[in-house]
């Protein structure tokens, strides 16, 4: 079943580091709705290109993130000293994934 976005970024905890996420683009952009997948790969497939691993794993997906970054930026909101509410949160993630990845 796949999740939406924001699922797997309030989990982010759960999955390996090293694993990228992939998310459809829904009107050309991410969405917290957009459905994603985390890719569990072999070192062999680590190494393929982000669109030869979105076209054999998850094709209509595009290339997010890696969870390590995700993982840092959620670690980052929970050592803020005021709460990042959950929507400030997904925005500021995916305006990283969209603008400075």
């Amino acid at each position: 079943m796949p999740l939406s976005l924001q699922e797997i970024i309030i989990n982010i905890a759960a999955f390996k580091e090293e694993a990228p996420i992939f998310a459809k683009r829904v009107e050309k952009e991410f969405r917290p709705d957009s459905e994603a997948v985390v890719l569990e790969l072999t070192e062999e497939e680590l190494d393929l290109p982000t669109d030869e691993m979105a076209a054999l794993k998850c094709p209509g997906l595009d290339y997010f993130l890696d969870v390590f970054i995700v993982q840092e930026m959620v670690a980052d909101f929970d050592n803020s000293a005021q709460p990042v509410p959950l929507d400030e949160r997904m925005a500021a993630v995916i305006h990283y994934a969209e603008y400075d990845a």
